[in-house]
């Protein structure tokens, strides 16, 4: 998980990055594996817009099963990421997902 955190937080230029494992709580902004951030149930206009204001999440799925999320806090005035970038982000943490998917399967994951 660090290493996935380190890299989101350079690819998207971010001030802090955790993950959280467990269900989901609140509906706080989402970057979705598409690109796309959505507030509530609409598409955020990023690059026209900025970031939305606090910590947006990046569900962490893998094979239908919900493993987690990353919980990201964009750098205060810095320009939206590129959706090349946003797609990079999405698939760290389809990898990172997956990685403890497999964990959880083979039981070396976390308890």
């Amino acid at each position: 998980m660090r290493r996935a955190r380190r890299e989101l937080t350079e690819v998207l230029d971010l001030s802090a990055c955790r993950f959280e494992y467990g269900t989901l709580l609140g509906h706080p902004p989402r970057l979705d594996p598409d690109g796309a951030v959505r507030v509530a149930d609409w598409i955020w206009d990023l690059e026209r817009q900025g970031w939305p204001e606090g910590e947006i999440e990046l569900r962490a799925e893998a094979h239908g099963r919900y493993q987690g999320r990353f919980m990201i806090t964009p750098t205060l005035g810095s320009v939206p990421p590129s959706l090349e970038a946003r797609l990079v982000a999405a698939d760290l943490v389809a990898q990172a997902a997956t990685a403890l998917d497999d964990d959880t399967r083979t039981g070396t994951g976390p308890s």
